[in-house]
């Protein structure tokens, strides 16, 4: 078991991980970005408000005790990633992004003009978030000299 003071650093690097600067591990991630983008951070922060807001919603009890199984075996040292934890955290960046168009139609419940400026505003911000990650991985990470490195069996 890890010390204290190494359980404590490694529970406060599970945000620092996910928000500010990840880790370099070429077999699964790109340099040290983040996990999550700006734009799905803003929403998530709006999600798990509202899930912390209406408490009694079956799945927050469900939510809440995945983050927090995931974040203690990341801090006692755990060979677990954020693979585990992201779908649930996609799950509460949707919730954000649908309480956002939920506030938008509120205000404007009418308008096709206003309707059609937050569908397609939403749609672009989305299109550029997909792109982003399907560069991240699919094109920056494969082509990366550390992935490569990692990856290629050197034979003598």
């Amino acid at each position: 078991w890890p010390t204290p003071l190494a359980i404590g650093e490694n529970l406060l690097g599970v945000p620092y991980h996910l928000f500010i600067h990840n880790q370099p591990s070429p077999t699964t991630w790109l340099g040290n970005a983040p996990v999550l983008d700006a734009f799905s951070t803003a929403m998530l922060f709006l999600g798990s408000y509202l899930y912390v807001r209406h408490i009694r919603i079956a799945r927050t009890p469900i939510f809440i005790s995945i983050v927090a199984l995931t974040a203690l075996l990341q801090a006692i040292g755990s060979p677990l990633t954020f693979s585990i934890i992201i779908p649930f955290l996609y799950l509460v960046i949707a919730m954000g992004i649908s309480y956002l168009f939920d506030v938008w139609f509120a205000i404007f419940p009418r308008n096709p003009i206003a309707r059609s400026i937050g569908w397609g505003s939403m749609g672009v911000l989305i299109t550029i978030v997909c792109i982003y990650h399907l560069t991240h991985y699919f094109v920056g990470w494969p082509q990366a000299q550390q992935t490569n490195s990692t990856f290629t069996e050197r034979q003598p």
